[in-house]
C-alpha cells in the first residue's frame, strides 16, 4: 500500500513501475516516459470510476509540448501545429517565483490508450517531444 501524492511525477524510462489497486493514486499525480523507446513502463492500477469504466478509460488527457520545445514563443509552437493539423491551446501557470509560463496543449482525449496512440502520431507528425498529462478544466 501506498500513496501518491498531486503533483508528483512517476517515470517509467528504465524499469517498470506497478502500483497496485491498493495504492492510492491521486489524480493530479502524472506518469509518463520521456523516450517511445525507453525500456521502462508505468503499469497504473485499473480502478473504476463511479459508473464501473476503468479510471483511465473515462478520464481525459491533453497532449503537452514540452516545455524547451516552447521556450517563451507559444504563439509560434501553436501557429506550426494549426498548420499540420491540429486546434492547440494554451495553458498559463504561475512558476514558485510568480513568472507566468505557457505550456501548449492539444487535447483532451478521452482515455489512456487513446491518447497513448494520438500521441505516437503526434510525435511522428511533428517531430517535436511531448508527453500525456491529465486534461485541464
Amino acid at each position: 500500500e501506498s500513496s501518491v501524492w498531486p503533483g508528483v511525477v512517476i517515470r517509467g524510462d528504465v524499469n517498470i513501475i506497478r502500483a497496485s489497486r491498493r495504492a492510492n493514486l491521486s489524480r493530479k499525480a502524472h506518469s509518463h516516459k520521456t523516450q517511445a523507446d525507453s525500456p521502462g513502463r508505468v503499469d497504473m492500477a485499473k480502478k473504476r470510476d463511479s459508473q464501473g469504466k476503468k479510471r483511465s478509460e473515462s478520464a481525459t488527457f491533453d497532449i503537452r509540448v514540452a516545455p524547451g520545445q516552447v521556450r517563451g514563443n507559444p504563439g509560434k509552437v501553436m501557429a506550426y501545429l494549426r498548420k499540420k493539423g491540429y486546434q492547440p491551446h494554451t495553458h498559463k501557470v504561475r512558476d514558485s517565483q510568480k513568472r507566468v509560463r505557457h505550456s501548449v496543449r492539444v487535447g483532451p482525449i478521452r482515455g489512456l490508450q487513446s491518447a497513448a496512440l494520438a500521441l505516437e502520431s503526434f510525435r511522428r507528425r511533428t517531430g517535436l517531444r511531448a508527453a500525456i498529462i491529465p486534461a485541464t478544466k
